[in-house]
């Protein structure tokens, strides 16, 4: 994705930890938790933009028509192979 929601998942990255750590240090285990589950969140959004910079990265579209099919072109992805007709 973008560099913003790169910068906005490290922020709130950043923030679960500080929360943990006031947490830990204050004895407040509600606040120990919810700096868990901000760290949680943010990692699940990193980890769903990888999956979403991937998907942009290797599909490749497939021309449509007559043409397109008998030019044997390759499947959707790169790599795939188009199986061959015996002899």
């Amino acid at each position: 994705m973008g560099l913003g929601d790169e910068t906005g998942n490290e922020a709130e990255e950043l923030a679960g930890t500080a929360k943990e750590a006031a947490g830990e240090a204050t004895g407040n285990e509600r606040l120990e938790a919810e700096g868990k589950a901000e760290q949680g969140k943010a990692g699940l959004e990193q980890a769903g933009e990888s999956v979403e910079d991937a998907f942009r990265r290797d599909w490749v579209p497939v021309p449509h028509g007559p043409a397109a099919r008998r030019a044997r072109t390759p499947g959707r992805w790169h790599g795939d192979a188009v199986p061959q007709d015996p002899p």
